[in-house]
């Protein structure tokens, strides 16, 4: 999968929410360029699709916490809270945040949700950084520890 490339799977056919939001942005920086040049008509018509393309954002790929990450090929979810494996991933929560995309409402359980999903599952299991004392911000050591 490599949504950098617009479609979520290998034929094309699925869809991206966090690129859906970045489009969404993009259309709005670009109406009001063309607004700039007196192109009004083109920028209402930008705008438009904005606004459409973020109400289906928030009506298909908000799951009740945080938004999806994609569809596949065949139409099934990435980052749902249905997976087995994989619900949330933080960049559909980072950019709906980050482009206005996300109601007030939502933005907070974006970020709220994850937080609390990757501090409670992940706990028993992901490796911890501890700093040595030679990190810490009041030694005055520079020598790393082996």
């Amino acid at each position: 999968m490599d949504e950098g490339r617009e479609a979520a799977g290998a034929g094309g056919r699925g869809e991206s929410v966090w690129l859906g939001c970045v489009r969404a942005e993009t259309l709005g920086e670009c109406a009001t360029v063309l607004d700039k040049v007196r192109a009004r008509p083109e920028a209402d018509l930008l705008r438009a699709r904005r606004t459409r393309l973020l109400e289906a954002v928030n009506a298909i790929a908000w799951d009740g916490n945080w938004y999806k990450r994609a569809t596949l090929d065949d139409g099934s979810w990435i980052g749902a809270s249905s997976n087995d494996a994989g619900q949330i991933y933080l960049n559909p929560q980072t950019w709906a945040i980050l482009t206005n995309a996300a109601p007030a409402d939502r933005a907070d359980a974006a970020l709220a949700r994850p937080r609390l999903f990757y501090t409670s599952h992940a706990a028993d299991h992901a490796p911890r950084f501890r700093p040595s004392r030679a990190m810490s911000p009041t030694s005055n050591n520079t020598t790393a520890n082996t």
